[in-house]
């Protein structure tokens, strides 16, 4: 048994071109069609209520509301469904039709060489010689089945494909073999061959096209059939009219090019081409498209105009008819004068009944008077008014001939000057059955049938006639226009179904007209498309339709049906096309016969109204680079100043007095204030005055009215106003403290109007409670965020109580007659002022709940009456579930936990209830652990260590795709992503959050974080996993502390609602500051260094030392001997403990520590010590074989023992005994240099200094330095050597930064010690 909707579903793809199946839904969107064309079979069919079908399309002007339906007729739609199996297959002629129909004819300039290098490579290129089918190989006869057995009941199943063998069952030959393809026919493989054949005639054919080659595309269209060479050429016309797209290939996109439009390059020449080139004598539609072609500016030169003089295939020439479409084309293509030429003798045509030459002749003459009066002479316009007028009553002029010189008589009458036009009206309309009776009927007659014609221009042309005849009838005195009344009415009636078409089709909102530019590049205007794309009729652009309207004499003449029928589709019109003012009048007369239209009408007006003086949404009427000159980004939109939107206020109070004198019984004050509430700048604070100034006196105002305004108000003080971004959006310049002044008269002023309307004890009196009490309530938040506000508990507390006498008002007035009003907007507010801020817009994460309301709230909605408990829970709980997502991601587990103290698992929050729930399974899998390393016993000295990790589930782990996104701060990250969600720094979020918990009893002294592609390693819990993430170093500030506050962290992930941020919290970790125990460490690495090279210029050394271990390094005292032999400890520099890495591959998370001291040591009585002794490290610390003692050498560290030379003595001598040392000294080098003089009178020259050991640019650099105090060195060389130091040091210490060359610097150390 099929179902309705398979068969619907298969009726669409079969049904076949000869029948519609039409289906009619109660619902709004009408009916719709299935296939076929106009006039062939039709089954009703009747759709469900939610509309039509996926994949059906409305029929063209479908009515909005559908009438009664039939039942489905399966029997006929089942006949339909097996014609269309039995559809022939196309022809081969078809077939070719449908290969020409798919050609494109690119002539812009790319298209055009695009040709040509495809015309080259395809000439360069071998041609293959089609090959003959080889001949179809013989099917081999299938042996004879013997007849089968028959079926027992119940065999069925097994006899279906796919069923499973009986076991011992016989098999027959060839039963599971699949099917041999079926061999194709001679027949079908000749047909290929010609189709293939024709494929590459009609590439060559486009080719042609594209580059002009006319005489060959005459011959390719002479060729074709009748029929087929008429469409391909009316298609060769039509695709060169449209602008062929150009996409620039990704590398020109890369540097700037765009994707755009080229129009068809057509010199005059090519036009002539292709006008001869049409295989029959082109009819006016055709002859458009060429005039359309035809560039005018320049002007054509005399050739072409000769050339057409001389004669072309079906124009100019000697051929009577020929010269008519010469003259048609140049009209058609704006060159008037020069069409006179071609014309059709006049009394040749008016003997022939030539209607169409009359036609042209009299439009000739009346389009050369406009262009040229001198020229055209006096007699054009009474010559066209004769020609026009005189066939109009002729029985035998075709319809369409009449239409055209109807309208043209009838635009020629303002021009005649004198009573001929009036004479003529009164003649041809005063008898109602006489002559004008006829030409009206032609004329709508031609309108009814061209209603389903796709061709919108056509039909905008028959209802301009109609406008134009009915608007000069009723312009004349005489005429009595009840006579014509039916025929007015079906002209009208016909404007109203194109008003319908237009309303539902036309996708434009304005009829502004709208920039475009030419192939130019010129800027000119023109009406906005009304971008439709869809099947069926196109919808006339609601601008032109207004244009043609039925007025006021002609709506009196009517019947009052289709009267109140135009007027209502004229209102639509006018608001579709944001005309809310133009509306306006049409409302008040329709008002006076259907007030419930009306109503609705003033609805929509008020909407218009809003969006077009809506000072937050961008007016995109022009493009923002079209202000004065270049791209000027400022100009975009006009800024709003006070001045506009008082404009906006004085505009908004006339509308309220326009609808007020409609008098449809209703103030409509709800949508009249949500246009007064867009009307102002998001960035500004209303003001009491303003609201008086558009409604009057604020406490006479209806309390619902009241408290909208009041409402809104309050969200935007709140929410909204207070935001700087926003002020600086606007560019309003306020200071802090003015805008903060601002916002506090705001809440004052919106409470005095509130206070004001309450002595009055107004109906509904709660609505206004409710307003005032969240007032109170949020302006106490506001001055708590400025300042402290020792009042803030006292007002919460009394609003909160002030909500609950506003919800107990309210439900006083329970149950309401009409159930539809009842509201439950004062227990919403009343819970999110439970939740900390009246308005859920402005709740922040810094309010602080009150869940002791919970339980008020939920008991006032218990105490309701009756039916009325139950429909305000359900409006409670699905107010709450559908506002979800419009809550903080950081409040959703606070908002969602105080709904559930409230409604429980009502069935109206079920999807809300199962967030909560997702949420509590989370918070109850993931663990933030703070642990101390080591013992708690801490002290204060010396740092000890936080450890912070995660511990999780496994699931929740696979669920979040990991916790390393919390180890990154994503702002600063090139090509960060945050699966969705804002990117976000959230290392300096914890650490924000973690220095203010602990700076309060501690000095945070770092906190170094794990690497983001840190893995989780297992728990000792079984499940569950742990990711390390960060370490404090922290230091008691006093013995007292004896805890770690508990540290929170945000983690975010999706749900249904977008996303939520959950905090984790740790435990307190109890500690003991009041006494110290050794931090554990491990695998301690110790390196001294002694620094001696400031002896000679301060008198003592340096003793470097540096630790690294994993763990916390104890202080130096803790770690070796300070006491150095020979010596006098000085100042100790202590660098200070840091953490330099986290190790996550360690199984204890020991973090990779280091602590540097840099201790001053100063000779004992002066005198240098001839060595020095390291101090000894602890050995139960650090092995010998992580001890690293080392000194310096110039700029080079050399490793030595535990015991260094230092080349002192132990005593000074006096400078008598140094100078007699020196003496002798110099006594035994003079004689030792005579005595070599003697034995070798060569001079050797000074001793050498010798290189550095590792060539590099400092030891180079002090080298040459050396050199430079060397004795004997002369003011030149020292300056040569400076030069060179200077030159090293640009080179290697500069800016570029080369590498050093040790060949380079060896060679450069060389040459100067030669030196």
């Amino acid at each position: 048994m099929h179902s309705r909707t398979a068969l619907l579903s298969l009726a669409v793809l079969t049904a076949p071109l000869s029948a519609q199946i039409v289906v009619q839904s109660s619902g709004a969107l009408g009916g719709a069609i299935i296939g076929g064309a106009s006039g062939g079979d039709v089954v009703i069919i009747e759709s469900p209520q939610d509309g039509v079908p996926p994949g059906l399309v409305m029929p063209p002007g479908a009515p909005g509301g559908g009438g009664p339906g039939g039942d489905l007729d399966f029997n006929r739609l089942r006949e339909l469904i097996e014609q269309s199996k039995n559809r022939p297959a196309p022809t081969v002629e078809q077939q070719k039709a449908g290969i020409l129909r798919e050609l494109q004819f690119d002539r812009s300039p790319a298209g055009i060489l695009a040709a040509r290098l495809e015309e080259a490579r395809a000439s360069e290129a071998p041609k293959e010689v089609p090959k003959e089918a080889p001949p179809a190989a013989p099917v081999p006869e299938a042996p004879p089945v013997p007849p089968a057995p028959p079926v027992e009941p119940g065999a069925a199943a097994a006899a279906a494909p796919g069923a499973p063998v009986q076991p011992g069952a016989p098999v027959q030959p060839g039963a599971g073999a699949p099917p041999a393809p079926p061999q194709p026919s001679p027949e079908a493989v000749k047909a290929q061959q010609e189709l293939e054949k024709f494929r590459q005639d009609a590439a060559v054919f486009r080719r042609d096209v594209v580059l002009g080659r006319w005489g060959k595309v005459k011959d390719f269209l002479a060729a074709l059939p009748k029929e087929v060479s008429g469409e391909t050429y009316q298609a060769i016309v039509a695709k060169l009219s449209a602008p062929s797209q150009v996409q620039p290939p990704p590398e020109l996109m890369a540097r700037g090019s765009k994707p755009h439009t080229q129009p068809a390059m057509l010199s005059p020449d090519d036009l002539l081409g292709l006008a001869a080139a049409s295989p029959v004598p082109p009819q006016k539609k055709q002859i458009q498209g060429l005039a359309k072609l035809l560039p005018k500016d320049p002007r054509p030169p005399k050739e072409f105009f000769e050339a057409i003089a001389k004669g072309i295939q079906h124009f100019g020439g000697e051929d009577p008819a020929s010269r008519q479409r010469a003259a048609e084309f140049l009209m058609e293509a704006g060159f008037v004068k020069d069409a006179g030429v071609f014309l059709p003798d006049l009394t040749v045509s008016k003997e022939k009944k030539d209607y169409a030459a009359l036609n042209l002749i009299a439009r000739h003459r009346a389009e050369l008077f406009q262009l040229d009066k001198k020229e055209a002479g006096k007699e054009a316009l009474p010559l066209a008014w004769e020609l026009s007028t005189s066939f109009l009553t002729d029985a035998k002029a075709p319809p369409q001939a009449k239409a055209e010189a109807l309208f043209r008589a009838l635009s020629l009458i303002p021009q005649l000057g004198d009573d001929t036009g009036k004479q003529w009206l009164e003649k041809t309309f005063k008898n109602p059955q006489g002559e004008g009776v006829e030409l009206l009927a032609s004329l709508g007659t031609l309108t009814a049938q061209t209603r389903e014609n796709p061709d919108e221009t056509l039909r905008l042309e028959q209802l301009k006639l109609q406008h134009a005849a009915v608007t000069t009838m009723l312009s004349t005195k005489d005429l009595d226009p009840a006579a014509w009344a039916g025929i007015f009415t079906i002209y009208a009636d016909q404007w109203a179904y194109e008003a319908g078409v237009t309303r539902q089709k036309d996708q434009s909102n304005s009829r502004r007209m709208v920039p475009q530019y030419d192939e130019w590049g010129n800027l000119f205007f023109s009406r906005p498309n009304t971008g439709y794309q869809g099947p069926g009729v196109r919808p006339i652009g609601a601008g032109e339709l207004l244009e043609c309207k039925p007025d006021e004499k002609w709506l009196a003449a009517i019947e009052s049906s289709t009267r109140n029928e135009c007027l209502l589709a004229s209102a639509r019109l006018h608001l579709k096309v944001k005309e809310e003012n133009q509306a306006l009048p049409v409302i008040k007369t329709l008002s006076s016969t259907d007030r419930e239209q009306a109503k609705a009408l003033v609805r929509e007006t008020i909407r218009v109204w809003t969006e077009n003086n809506n000072p937050n949404e961008g007016q995109n009427y022009r493009s923002q680079y079209m202000y004065f000159y270049g791209f000027n980004n400022q100009s975009g939109a006009i800024p709003l100043t006070r001045s506009k939107q008082e404009r906006n206020l004085i505009e908004l109070a006339e509308l309220v007095k326009g609808i007020s004198a409609l008098d449809l019984g209703e103030s409509f004050h709800t949508e009249l204030a949500d246009a007064f509430i867009s009307c102002h700048s998001q960035a500004e604070v209303w003001r009491v005055e303003a609201v008086e100034s558009v409604f009057g006196a604020t406490d006479v105002l209806d309390s619902r009215t009241l408290g909208t305004l009041v409402g809104k108000m309050r969200l935007n003080l709140a929410g909204l106003w207070p935001n700087p971004k926003l002020q600086q959006a606007y560019q309003t310049k306020r200071k802090d403290k003015e805008l903060q002044e601002q916002i506090l008269v705001g809440y004052q002023a919106a409470q005095g109007v509130l206070e004001r309307a309450l002595l009055k004890k107004p109906t509904e009196s709660w609505r206004l409670e409710e307003q005032l009490a969240g007032l109170r309530f949020e302006e106490s938040n506001y001055r708590s965020s400025l300042e402290g506000n020792h009042e803030h508990s006292k007002i919460k507390r009394a609003a909160l109580d002030a909500l609950a006498s506003a919800a107990a008002d309210y439900a006083k007035t329970l149950p309401l007659e009409d159930p539809t009003k009842e509201t439950t907007s004062v227990f919403e507010t009343w819970f999110y002022g439970a939740l900390g801020s009246p308005s859920l817009e402005a709740l922040k994460s810094n309010h602080v709940a009150t869940p002791d309301e919970y339980a008020k709230i939920k008991a006032a909605l218990d105490a309701l009456p009756g039916d009325t408990k139950v429909r305000h829970l359900k409006s409670f709980a699905s107010t709450i579930n559908n506002r979800l997502a419009n809550v903080a991601p950081d409040l959703k587990l606070r908002y969602l936990e105080g709904a559930a103290a409230i409604v429980g698992d009502h069935e109206a929050m079920r999807d809300a209830s199962e967030v909560l729930a997702y949420y509590r399974d989370l918070i109850t899998e993931i663990e933030l652990d703070a642990t101390v390393d080591g013992p708690d016993r801490v002290g204060t000295d010396t740092p000890f260590g936080l450890r912070v990790n995660l511990r999780h589930t496994r699931e929740i782990e696979r669920e979040a795709g990991g916790f390393q996104k919390y180890l990154q701060n994503q702002n600063n990250m090139q090509y960060a992503w945050n699966f969705g969600r804002p990117t976000e720094d959230y290392r300096d979020k914890f650490e924000k959050s973690a220095r203010a918990a602990l700076e309060e009893h501690f000095e945070v002294v770092s906190l170094t974080f794990h690497n983001d592609k840190v893995e989780s390693m297992t728990d000792p819990k079984f499940g569950w996993r742990l990711t390390p993430y960060a370490y404090f170093l922290l230091k008691p500030k006093g013995p007292q502390v004896d805890k770690v506050p508990p540290l929170k962290m945000d983690l975010d992930f999706n749900d249904t609602s977008g996303y939520v941020v959950l905090p984790v919290t740790s435990a307190e970790v109890p500690i003991d500051a009041s006494k110290a125990e050794p931090r554990p460490v491990r695998d301690l690495k110790v390196a001294q260094t002694l620094d001696e090279r400031s002896h000679a210029e301060k008198g003592f050394l340096y003793l470097e030392v540096k630790a690294t271990a994993h763990g916390l390094i104890p202080p130096l005292g803790e770690l070796m001997a300070k006491d150095v032999e020979g010596f006098e400890v000085g100042n100790i520099e202590d660098r200070g403990l840091r953490v330099i890495e986290l190790d996550a591959a360690a199984e204890d998370l020991a973090p990779l520590a280091e602590h540097e001291w840099r201790m001053e040591l100063k000779p004992k009585g002066g005198t240098l010590p001839a060595s020095f002794h390291f101090p000894a490290v602890k050995p139960e610390l650090a092995k010998e074989d992580g001890l690293v003692r080392q000194r310096y050498v110039d700029v080079d560290l050399q490793p030595v023992g535990e015991q260094v030379a230092l080349g002192g003595g132990a005593k000074r001598l006096g400078p008598w005994i140094v100078g007699g040392l020196a003496a002798l000294v110099a006594l035994i080098a003079a004689l030792v240099s005579a005595a070599k003089r003697r034995k070798e009178p060569l001079y050797e020259g000074p001793v050498l200094i010798p290189l550095p050991t590792h060539m590099n640019a400092v030891s180079v650099i002090g080298y040459l330095r050396r050199l430079q105090q060397r004795e004997g060195i002369t003011p030149a060389m020292k300056e040569a050597i400076e030069k060179e130091i200077v030159a090293l040091e640009a080179k290697h210490f500069g800016r570029e930064d080369a590498l050093p060359q040790a060949d380079e610097l060896e060679s450069i150390a060389k040459r100067w010690q030669a030196a």
